[in-house]
């Protein structure tokens, strides 16, 4: 799902709206694993 992001992310999107079926627990996975994930692939784009 990184990679989905990326995209939108090369397209020039910044703010991203994601929900999931729990969102409590969705919330806590994103902030837990998928938001660190895409952080790190865009720094590592932007080094």
């Amino acid at each position: 799902m990184a990679d989905a992001l990326l995209a939108y992310y090369d397209l020039g999107v910044k703010t991203f709206l994601i929900r999931g079926f729990d969102p409590v627990v969705d919330a806590e996975d994103y902030g837990r694993e998928l938001l660190p994930l895409t952080r790190a692939k865009v720094a590592a784009r932007l080094a």
